[in-house]
């Protein structure tokens, strides 16, 4: 799968989980009524690195669907 440009490509359908790129990590999120699920106040992303779990409030620039489970 690609990464998908939010500026160029849009944003995926409404109530979608998805991966979600930055420029530093990789998080999990769900697009609701025009805008990205987001924790707090501060309207923040869980974002994971190869060595931490961060919250970041930057803009989402990519997504892709989630890939489907594996099947043992």
């Amino acid at each position: 799968m690609e990464w998908i440009s939010v500026e160029e490509d849009g944003y995926p359908e409404d109530g979608q989980y998805v991966l979600i790129s930055y420029e530093f990590g990789v998080g999990i999120a769900q697009f609701i009524d025009g805008d990205w699920d987001t924790v707090g106040a501060n309207r923040r992303h869980y974002i994971f690195t190869d060595k931490e779990k961060v919250y970041s409030s930057a803009h989402v620039q990519y997504w892709m669907p989630l890939p489907k489970p594996s099947k043992h």
